[in-house]
């Protein structure tokens, strides 16, 4: 089977596009798959983490938000929550953004 690469090349104009819009869906599907249902569900106390990070928890909120897209912190009970896997987008996000 030919790679990514190789079909990007033998593809011809906006064909290329739909090629490796494939291949990252293929790969996001791979990586889902992989994640166990623990932690896809464990849960980081927001709070906690902006105390750990200096700030408040409202800007840690508005922070995440900004990155990741509403909904990312949730309450749950009464403290807000965000999901491990969404926190980590969150710093992968935040790194890039730096190195810019």
């Amino acid at each position: 089977m030919a790679t990514t690469l190789q079909q990007v090349q033998q593809a011809l104009g906006t064909d290329k596009f739909t090629v490796l819009a494939v291949a990252v869906d293929q790969a996001l599907e791979a990586r889902n798959r992989e994640v166990s249902l623990d932690e896809q569900i464990e849960t980081l106390d927001v709070q906690q983490l902006a105390e750990n990070y200096g700030t408040s928890l409202e800007t840690l909120r508005k922070q995440i938000s900004d990155f990741v897209g509403a909904g990312a912190v949730f309450k749950l009970g009464k403290k807000w929550v965000i999901r491990k896997q969404t926190f980590l987008q969150f710093l992968q996000a935040r790194e890039r953004s730096v190195a810019e």
